[in-house]
């Protein structure tokens, strides 16, 4: 057995194992120190922050347009696994100001020094064929593609990033990035805010080429249908939404919080996990759409229409409800707790597990097995 052959062996039959192993203690990992991690990336931010301060002494117009966390292959190399956050001006790289942060995140990486030592151990029976290289190699490649794979995860910790109060002092540009990358490699967005207000023709460019965290915030957008588009974190917070419908859309974890809807027809869209709180809804139709996970709390309602629709573990909490009708929808588990209502019906839609006051109950029209199946709390304080 030759080189070639004996390192093809030991990739496609012993380290596999091992690497699996690794992968579930990483995934693990993540789990368990959840909140430390996000704790962890939030005050990042505000410590490199505090260098961007001191680069603004001298240079008034800085502002951060870019925030990348940089995977470096040395400190996986020496099993430091210190990555960086760096503060980009809009030059990105060409940026001679910019300046990082280093997060210590042995703690998350740590299954990989173990995977290192049986890989070394391992390869001793194949007499110096595979060697040090190859297993540091090997390494680098796995936790490379977990650490990519932690895109989702971050997005979820950033999800709702500008309204965090820590990061308020930020001296972000008026239009930033959050990057998840490799250093001066593959980046991939984890968050995206534009403070720009756009107008319908923004809106119409990018119904024609789409592209992750679109930010139309505080725009007011009219007369308008967007069909067949993907809208991925797309970000709507406090606009005026009028005539603006949405037809067979992909547009999960969206934002849409503070947006006054104003005769919209929604249809046919997966908008999974998305945020409506405080918006107010008049005259709209939702038809056979996905809102399971959906945040609608503090929302005004008035001549709503929800028809065929899953709503599934979403949220009304304290909300108001006038002239609104749930027609075959699945309401499981959906929590009205402390919500107002006045002309609303539930035709034929499943509310099994759904929260509703003691005080209401007489004002919301639903039959007799509907009743049955709800879940009731106490009176409205």
């Amino acid at each position: 057995m030759n080189r070639e052959e004996a390192l093809e062996e030991f990739k496609t039959k012993i380290a596999p194992n091992y690497i699996d192993k690794c992968t579930i203690k990483f995934e693990a990992n993540l789990s368990k120190y959840e909140d430390e991690i996000s704790k962890i990336l939030i005050n990042s931010i505000v410590k490199v922050n505090e260098k961007v301060k001191d680069v603004k002494k001298t240079n008034a117009n800085y502002a951060i347009n870019i925030l990348q966390y940089e995977l470096l292959r040395t400190n996986v190399l020496d099993e430091s696994f210190v990555i960086w956050l760096h503060a980009y001006n809009i030059n990105w790289y060409m940026d001679e100001e910019s300046v990082y942060e280093e997060i210590d995140f042995k703690f998350l990486f740590e299954p990989f020094i173990e995977l290192r030592k049986s890989l070394i151990s391992e390869k001793n029976i194949y007499i110096g064929k595979v060697n040090n290289y190859d297993i540091q190699k090997i390494v680098f490649n796995e936790l490379r593609k977990c650490y990519y794979n932690m895109e989702s995860y971050v997005r979820e910790i950033f999800y709702d990033l500008d309204e965090n109060k820590k990061i308020s002092n930020v001296l972000f540009d008026e239009y930033y990035l959050i990057k998840w990358s490799e250093f001066r490699d593959e980046s991939r967005t984890v968050f995206s805010m534009d403070y720009r207000v756009k107008d319908i023709e923004e809106l119409k460019r990018f119904c024609k080429e789409p592209y992750i965290y679109p930010v139309f915030r505080k725009s007011r957008l009219e007369d308008f249908n967007i069909n067949n588009t993907t809208l991925l974190y797309a970000n709507f917070k406090e606009s005026e939404l009028t005539h603006v419908n949405m037809i067979q859309c992909i547009s999960p974890r969206c934002e849409y919080s503070y947006v006054k809807f104003a005769s919209n027809v929604i249809k046919n869209c997966v908008m999974t996990g998305s945020n409506f709180k405080d918006t107010k809804m008049n005259t709209m139709i939702f038809e056979d759409c996905n809102l399971v996970g959906c945040n609608f709390n503090n929302s005004d309602s008035m001549s709503v229409v929800f028809k065929n629709c899953n709503i599934e573990n979403s949220s009304f909490y304290n909300s108001s409800f006038y002239n609104v009708e749930f027609i075959k929808c699945n309401l499981r588990s959906v929590n009205f707790i402390n919500s107002n209502f006045e002309k609303v019906n539930f035709e034929e839609s499943n509310l099994k597990e759904a929260a509703f006051n003691e005080e209401v109950i007489p004002f919301l029209h639903i039959s007799a097995e509907q009743l049955q199946d709800i879940n009731v709390w106490g009176e409205i304080k």
